[in-house]
């Protein structure tokens, strides 16, 4: 999951000036990553902000009666709650410190698998759901062509799927390497691995945009520099945090009807056939 862009780049600015450098990861993402992401799932601005533009998307899908929702990478459940407006809600989640991290209400209200996808798919064999959400997974994984190959053997027929991942692969830096993504995506790519593995796609669109251009400063002046600062991933300060939130609170709005036309974030949602 990329948390993102904006923040990492104004740290990676500072390191600049700084001329600092720190590093060190583990398997999947590093352990601290697991526990920040648990501890701001509430209050990050992204995070809070990656949420509200998909529900405002999703709010204008016509899901009929209520389904189930699988997320896969559902990391420390943060998204079971607006998820689970659309069915009840399974989560995947490979890391057993993310899935000890969810707090025990939330465990005992859902329900959390610890499984791989795709190496775990079977284990859901003969179960369908409504909606199957992969935010800021895909990135994730070595193989993606058969990540989504997978998913119409667990969705319903006219099942939906909600992916986000991070765009333009010449954004690449020193955060998707300590997030250990394998890639970011241009919008064409991801449209082409969803319609070539039986997805008729619904809406595809940037999102944070506003942001782009800065971000896309930033980076360059880190390649410039040659910084080689790993990024902070906590909330940032109360103000800058609530700026920020209300910068992608102006995409949330605009999500609803119109489709932005870059951002460092791509959103997708795609169908199956009846």
């Amino acid at each position: 999951m990329i948390e993102r862009d904006f923040l990492s780049t104004f740290l990676l600015f500072s390191s600049i000036v700084r001329k600092r450098s720190e590093g060190g990861s583990e398997s999947l993402m590093d352990t601290s990553v697991y526990h920040s992401f648990a501890e701001r799932d509430a209050r990050h601005w992204f995070r809070v902000g990656r949420r509200a533009i998909v529900r405002a998307r999703l709010e204008l899908c016509n899901f009929g009666s209520p389904g189930r929702v699988l997320e896969i990478g559902c990391g420390s459940a943060g998204n079971s709650d607006f998820l689970g407006a659309y069915g009840d809600y399974v989560g995947l989640e490979p890391s057993e410190i993310a899935i000890n991290l969810i707090p025990t209400d939330k465990k005992l209200a859902v329900d959390i698998r610890r499984g791989s996808w795709p190496e775990d798919a079977d284990a859901l064999a003969g179960e369908r759901f409504a909606v199957v959400a992969l935010l800021d997974v895909l990135e994730h994984m070595q193989d993606d062509e058969s990540a989504v190959a997978k998913l119409p053997d667990v969705l319903s027929p006219g099942g939906t799927a909600v992916v986000t991942v991070p765009a333009y692969q010449w954004l690449w830096s020193q955060h998707d390497e300590l997030m250990h993504h394998k890639r970011r995506y241009r919008a064409s790519e991801v449209r082409s691995l969803l319609e070539r593995n039986g997805f008729s796609v619904s809406y595809i669109g940037f999102f944070n945009s506003i942001l782009f251009p800065l971000a896309v400063v930033v980076r360059l002046l880190g390649e410039r520099f040659g910084s080689k600062r790993s990024v902070g991933y906590g909330v940032p300060p109360a103000a800058l945090n609530s700026v920020l939130r209300f910068v992608l609170r102006i995409e949330e709005a605009l999500v609803r009807f119109v489709r932005l036309p870059f951002g460092l974030s791509i959103l997708v949602v795609a169908q199956l056939p009846e």
